[in-house]
């Protein structure tokens, strides 16, 4: 998983003010505290999340009726809707399986307290980017302890639902093969937990030069992040069916892979290419060019959605649904293990018994 990642050093064009900024990183600040009040941290974000919304008449309430009407005459839509509704999905990560006795012992931890990723472990840049996407000044957020800030994860489906969407395999042992993929109990992560449609990281990635270089990125060069559309938000878990329509080609032609933008890949391939000769292992095995069509075909077949393309619809950045979970993510919230690679020693399949975690061989 390319991890957490989401866009100040500039202004955004609706400032917080520095008293409420102040109180903002508080909360931060508590969540050291033995009560782990990371949900309302949640709480706050989507309270400011729904007011943003409000203030910049983004439909997103009439978007989500649209896509119940939709579901109502496509079994597609009406599947991952009802997913949504019914809660029939979690959040996993993805890790080396060589990691499995120390997850079990200390929980989950974030790119800003282990400084590697898979993806861009530079914690200016992530710390720049969070920043943007909660509305404070990056000075300020890059004082909060590494341990209070989000831990990413990927939306899965439950099983009873049919649906299936190829795990992100990014993670592999030593040997090669494929890593773990940790689910955890959705009961005991939701109000810990906020959404991004798509990678958070990605829009820096494509649309600025934060991959290259923090300091020659800026707003002006991306289009601005002013709150007015809906993936410039940290989302609540409620706004799920959101994702629906980015879903649904895939859903139907049982694509075992999540979609990239072939223009956006073959960019970032040959940029790949030539700094380092080629890409990951993990990327160059594991990506598809496909990706949804928000075009002519899919407004003739769902023309309630058409009015909604340039506020909601725009193809989210990344390939996946991404959760954040604010606070400690320990091992009391793992539902499952799925292993892809290295099955569980005998002490390990001690230990997660006795974590109550289910142990699962993928297909």
């Amino acid at each position: 998983m390319r991890g957490w990642g989401i866009l100040f050093g500039l202004v955004l064009a609706l400032p917080v003010s520095a008293a409420e900024c102040r109180d903002f990183l508080k909360l931060f600040e508590e969540v050291s505290s033995p009560h782990d009040p990371g949900a309302g941290l949640v709480e706050e974000i989507s309270r400011r999340t729904r007011t943003e919304v409000a203030k910049n008449r983004i439909p997103v309430e009439p978007f989500l009726k649209a896509v119940d009407r939709a579901g109502a005459r496509d079994p597609v839509f009406k599947r991952l809707n009802e997913m949504f509704e019914k809660q029939q999905y979690s959040f996993a990560i993805d890790q080396n399986a060589s990691r499995r006795m120390e997850i079990l012992q200390n929980g989950f931890l974030n790119v800003h307290e282990t400084g590697t990723s898979l993806g861009v472990a530079s914690t200016e840049k992530r710390n720049f980017v969070e920043a943007l996407y909660l509305g404070v000044e990056p000075s300020r957020y890059e004082s909060v302890p590494a341990a209070f800030k989000p831990k990413s994860m990927y939306l899965v489906p439950d099983p009873s639902t049919g649906i299936h969407l190829e795990p992100t395999h990014y993670v592999r042992s030593p040997d090669g093969t494929p890593g773990d993929t940790w689910v955890m109990d959705l009961e005991k992560i939701r109000d810990h937990t906020l959404f991004t449609a798509g990678d958070s990281l990605d829009r820096a990635l494509i649309e600025g030069d934060l991959l290259e270089d923090i300091k020659q990125f800026t707003l002006d060069e991306s289009r601005r992040f002013d709150g007015k559309n809906i993936i410039e938000h940290l989302l609540p878990l409620d706004w799920l069916k959101t994702t629906t329509p980015f879903y649904y080609e895939q859903v139907k032609a049982k694509n075992l892979f999540r979609y990239v933008d072939p223009a956006v890949f073959k960019e970032y391939y040959e940029a790949q290419k030539v700094a380092h000769g080629g890409m990951p292992m993990w990327q160059e095995s594991r990506v598809n060019t496909s990706r949804p069509e928000f075009g002519e075909a899919f407004f003739k077949t769902f023309p309630e959605l058409k009015k909604y393309n340039e506020d909601l619809l725009l193809r989210p950045y990344g390939n996946y649904t991404e959760g954040l979970y604010f606070g400690r993510l320990t091992p009391s919230k793992i539902k499952a293990l799925i292993y892809h690679g290295r099955p569980p020693d005998e002490a390990e399949l001690m230990a997660l018994k006795k974590a109550g975690i289910r142990v699962i061989k993928a297909d």
